[in-house]
């Protein structure tokens, strides 16, 4: 998928790495700074799948910050607990 190939080279990237979870693809980003992951947020190829995101099915978006790179255990109940669908 373009948009992950993206996000792994993003300026600011730290930790980009993605799962599959009963059934659902999930991506964990880490970014130098929210300016950063707000860029790329904002990147025509992100925005065009965040469009298309309701053909594909749905989603849940949640981000925080953190001193730390969060576990992919830590990262989802965060995730579970606030996050929003769209």
């Amino acid at each position: 998928m373009p948009a992950s190939k993206s996000a792994q080279k993003a300026e600011g990237i730290l930790f980009c790495e993605f799962n599959t979870r009963n059934g659902y693809h999930q991506t964990l980003t880490v970014w130098e700074t929210k300016k950063h992951m707000i860029d790329y947020s904002a990147s025509t190829l992100h925005l065009r799948v965040i469009k298309s995101m309701s053909k594909i099915g749905i989603g849940k978006v949640f981000g925080y910050e953190t001193d730390s790179i969060p576990s992919w255990e830590d990262a989802l109940t965060e995730w579970n607990n606030n996050g929003r669908e769209f």
